[in-house]
């Protein structure tokens, strides 16, 4: 028999958790955006805000150049025959 570690439980009382917030906030809400108003369940409301803000911060992050990145890009830059 395998064992439980501390991340299984872990996991198992955020998904716990998880299923409780969703039970709690399937109320309709009204979204009103420009001139059309509909109304949906809030936890998509939150699942669809919550995608466009993880899309946006992929689109716009900057990530840091490694060393040799840098060290490449330098050495390309140099003109040819200098050391």
């Amino acid at each position: 028999m395998k064992k439980i570690d501390f991340k299984q439980v872990f996991n198992l009382i955020l998904i716990g958790l998880l299923i409780v917030f969703v039970v709690q906030n399937m109320d309709d809400v009204p979204v009103r955006y420009m001139k059309w108003t509909f109304d949906i369940p809030l936890i998509i409301l939150i699942v669809i805000v919550f995608c466009i803000g993880f899309f946006t911060a992929k689109i716009f992050r900057r990530t840091p150049e490694k060393k040799e990145d840098k060290k490449l890009k330098n050495e390309l830059e140099k003109p040819p025959g200098t050391v």
